[in-house]
């Protein structure tokens, strides 16, 4: 980098979430937006919280090709959801426009302080981790998902301190 800034790659622990996708897929049971794979621990209630507020069909508010939503809420049990949404190629229903593909990640409290609390910084770690494959493809299982967590100062601007 010859933009004057600092890198280390400090990985200051690695974290588990429990993860889950949301997306409309066709299947023998019929079509439609659902939870088509989520790891072990994604509890019942919280499946039914990520399915009400996860977005649908034309939901994000970029609705090019490349378009991208973020959200970060409190589950009703107490962990941290973070939803990661994308466009993810054409509907395959007649209405025409772009599937959302929602991958649904879920923490304690702790793990998401770990982060600072800062949903961008979980979406970074979940994006250098997460399998691209899956926005074609989505698994049928899935385990849960390990992050790094970073050292907050591992890539700053020179002359800026750690906050």
């Amino acid at each position: 980098m010859d933009d004057g800034a600092v890198v280390a790659s400090a990985v200051l622990e690695t974290a588990s979430l429990e993860q889950a996708i949301f997306t409309s897929l066709r299947s023998a049971m019929g079509q439609g937006y659902r939870i088509v794979a989520a790891s072990a621990g994604v509890l019942a209630e919280e499946k039914r919280e990520i399915v009400q507020r996860a977005p649908s069909h034309g939901n994000l508010c970029d609705s090019s090709a490349d378009g991208e939503g973020l959200a970060s809420y409190e589950l009703c049990s107490g962990r941290r959801c973070i939803l990661l949404a994308c466009n993810a190629g054409t509907e395959q229903t007649a209405r025409g426009g772009y599937r959302i593909h929602t991958h649904a990640l879920v923490m304690e409290p702790t793990t998401f302080a770990g982060f600072h609390c800062d949903p961008f910084e979980v979406r970074a770690a979940a994006l250098d981790a997460a399998d691209p494959e899956w926005l074609r493809t989505p698994p049928t299982r899935l385990e849960p998902l390990s992050l790094s967590i970073r050292d907050p100062d591992a890539i700053r601007p020179e002359g800026i301190t750690a906050r």
